[in-house]
């Protein structure tokens, strides 16, 4: 998911697009936007919203979980890098309050870890979740001034229920967003099973991921690290490495080689002249996925520059560098490689 916003003068807009790919752990991950007044977060492609300057008494531009919904309660949170562990502690519930001092979110790929769940309620018992956030990018200027992530914990009382969650913030001394201001950043929100005995899926790694380290802050790290992807492009533009490569394809071909995912790597070829007639070749296979026919990836049409979209999930369970071709059915031949 992306943040992105600008303070100027100008009218609020809150915006919801959720479009879903797969991860490593086969499940979805999604991209969202987020507004609370006067300031508007918007989590999607590359939205700008402008708003006059304005104070707060405090500011988050994301949460897990919500001030006002909790579904479960985690006894311990985490935070790190590429380096691994740099902070564990036990999570404090309630009083409405920050309860762990604010940190500033270091490192090249800074992580948080919210795991050790159990239900907020008896009744709700079953298989719970492990979270991990996962920051991919990060350009702000706050205050006036550059600024850094900072993260938190703060202890919520809402009805007779008691949690608390984790936020990413601001510096804690910044009160007030000036004209100018602006935040870009890539952030994942990763939902992974809490123990190996709760998953049912295919992703043999993740089950022994899982195995050796369920419940623990090691699986957060695992995903930061380990889907740290690394992209040199022989054809085509790269637009973005995260949450999917994104690669600009004008003539409908592309050529690259990709080092670093987990399970399903979801890749994006844009600026496409059409919406068939290619097929994408993974180490020189063709990507086969099929169920029920031409069913594996996903196209789509914008309507202004009246080009398409393809979307693929490669499959990607190791450190070693592959690499992927995307080639019009012309250029190969057609007994070898079956038309999309």
């Amino acid at each position: 998911m992306e943040i992105r916003f600008t303070t100027s003068k100008g009218n609020l807009q809150k915006r919801l697009e959720i479009p879903a790919q797969q991860t490593s752990a086969e499940r979805p991950w999604y991209s969202a936007s987020l507004a609370i007044d006067p300031i508007t977060f918007s989590l999607i492609e590359t939205p700008s919203v402008k708003v006059s300057a304005s104070e707060s008494s405090r500011f988050s531009f994301f949460q897990a979980s919500a001030d006002t919904y909790a579904s479960s309660r985690e006894h311990k949170m985490a935070t790190g890098n590429e380096t691994g562990l740099l902070k564990e502690w036990e999570t404090q519930w309630g009083q409405n309050a920050i309860c762990q001092p604010p940190t500033e979110w270091s490192g090249l790929i800074p992580w948080a870890s919210i795991h050790e769940s159990s239900p907020k309620e008896t009744s709700n018992a079953g298989a719970q979740a492990s979270r991990a956030l996962v920051l991919r990018s990060w350009k702000a200027r706050l205050g006036g001034k550059e600024a850094a992530p900072w993260i938190s914990e703060r202890g919520v009382t809402l009805g007779g229920s008691q949690f608390s969650n984790l936020n990413l913030t601001p510096p804690p001394s910044l009160n007030r967003l000036e004209p100018g201001d602006f935040l870009e950043a890539t952030l994942e929100y990763i939902v992974l099973p809490q123990f190996a005995a709760d998953y049912y899926g295919s992703n043999q790694s993740l089950r022994n991921a899982l195995e050796k380290d369920e419940n623990t802050w090691r699986m957060a790290h695992r995903e930061a690290h380990e889907t740290d992807r690394h992209v040199h492009v022989q054809q085509g533009t790269l637009l973005r490495l995260h949450p999917t490569i994104t690669i600009y394809s004008p003539d409908g071909s592309a050529d690259f080689t990709l080092k670093g995912g987990l399970g399903y790597v979801p890749v994006t070829f844009t600026g496409l002249p059409s919406s068939t007639g290619r097929v994408l070749l993974v180490d020189n296979q063709p990507l086969q996925q099929t169920v029920h026919g031409n069913d594996f990836w996903q196209t789509d049409f914008d309507p202004n520059s009246k080009t398409w979209s393809q979307t693929f999930n490669i499959p990607i369970n190791d450190r070693g560098t592959h690499a992927i071709r995307l080639l019009p059915l012309q250029k190969i031949s057609r007994e070898n490689f079956p038309r999309n």
